[in-house]
């Protein structure tokens, strides 16, 4: 649009909102990942490879073990391997090294699993990537969990602000674990916080992202051609 071209429209993925809701956490979906019904759970829906974020991981669990521990946290690492032998390389080095500092005990690794329900017995998402490349569209790793209440903790990269506001979600600096951990730390600490964040996160997906309100846009669009 800001080059002169009259017929752009921008369309947002669709999100079913009624298969994306916020959900009492299933606890025996929780006991199948050797979850406790007291655990406060934490899940990364990322990548081991692409978006620059998984070393930053590893350093964050290793330095906050203790903190983690103490306050009954564990981190879901739900990163599909895709048969991507580089992919599976990198499983192996954070295996490795997760076994070398001893804090395996604070650590999932989820490959295949019903996302809603991930993000259900979930109490915050977090997305602290370094870059988005390879993305060519919003990442749904964020939104979804927002449909289902949520709240999420993202990195500052500018294409993230299109849609994670102060209102929805909590920004950290990229590459920062200690603002993460804070992040983290105090979310827990406040659950009125968190529970004002998801029903905003809701609330931005209700108006932007409903799969039925996409068609019709699409439909829409089709329909001048």
């Amino acid at each position: 649009n800001d080059l002169g071209f009259k017929n752009v429209k921008r369309v947002y993925p669709g999100i079913d909102l009624t298969h994306y809701s916020p959900t009492e956490k299933d606890f025996s979906a929780m006991e199948s990942l050797g979850l406790e019904k007291e655990d406060f759970v934490v899940t990364f829906p990322g990548e081991y490879v692409r978006l620059g974020a998984t070393d930053d991981i590893v350093r964050f669990i290793i330095t906050q073990a203790e903190a983690l521990r103490k306050r009954n946290i564990k981190i879901i690492l739900s990163f599909r391997l895709k048969n991507d032998p580089k992919a599976m390389a990198k499983k192996e080095w954070v295996v490795q090294r997760f076994t070398e500092e001893k804090v395996l005990d604070r650590v999932v690794f989820v490959e295949v699993f019903p996302m809603d329900k991930l993000y259900n017995l979930s109490d915050i998402i977090i997305f602290p990537v370094q870059n988005m490349h390879g993305k060519f569209d919003m990442p749904l790793a964020v939104v979804e969990p927002m449909a289902c209440e949520k709240p999420v903790i993202v990195s500052d990269l500018p294409i993230l602000k299109e849609f994670a506001t102060e209102k929805n979600s909590i920004t950290v600096h990229a590459g920062n674990t200690q603002e993460l951990a804070d992040a983290i730390f105090d979310l827990q600490d406040h659950p009125e916080k968190r529970t004002a964040l998801g029903k905003e996160g809701r609330k931005f997906c209700q108006e932007n992202l409903d799969i039925k309100k996409v068609a019709s846009i699409y439909e829409q669009i089709y329909t001048k051609l």
